[in-house]
């Protein structure tokens, strides 16, 4: 039904940065902050660790639109035991603003509820600026590899989350 239905939550990370995603959206690109909404609860990660709020409001970030990313298969049940055992690997120490974000979240929940991964363009400018070598280095942010799959060679840190 509806409910198995799968959202990405696209914001801007305040009201004034909407003209510049704007402007940016014309590129390919923007800063963005995501979540993802299923059975009527978005998730995200941020540097408070894995957490839930009602869908398409957040206390910091400005809405900006939800993209449809398929239906999971996945019960709610089966949906909240898939997060609480992923909860280990999102704690709020282990967030980095570049290679360990809420984006690289949103991409890690919904390969394991079984949809399609968010487009491209949302992530483009972590993506970009993550690219600089040792950029994490760079601002003191080290990366943490241990228990960690790989989604390239600038991103350690996925977790490839799976419900079997």
């Amino acid at each position: 039904g509806p409910q198995r239905a799968v959202y990405l939550s696209v914001y801007d990370l305040d009201a004034r940065l909407g003209l510049l995603n704007d402007i940016a959206g014309v590129f390919g690109g923007g800063a963005y902050h995501a979540g993802i909404e299923v059975y009527g609860t978005e998730w995200t990660f941020g540097q408070d660790g894995l957490y839930s709020h009602q869908p398409r409001q957040h206390d910091y970030h400005s809405y900006r639109e939800s993209i449809f990313l398929g239906t999971t298969t996945l019960s709610n049940d089966q949906v909240h035991k898939l997060l609480e055992a992923s909860s280990p690997f999102w704690r709020g120490d282990s967030y980095d603003v570049l290679n360990r974000n809420c984006l690289i979240f949103a991409t890690s929940l919904a390969h394991g509820l079984g949809v399609q991964r968010p487009p491209t363009w949302v992530s483009s400018f972590a993506r970009t600026w993550a690219s600089f070598d040792d950029l994490s280095t760079v601002f003191g942010l080290p990366v943490s590899r241990s228990g960690m799959s790989s989604l390239g060679p600038r991103h350690p840190t996925l977790v490839v989350m799976s419900a079997r």
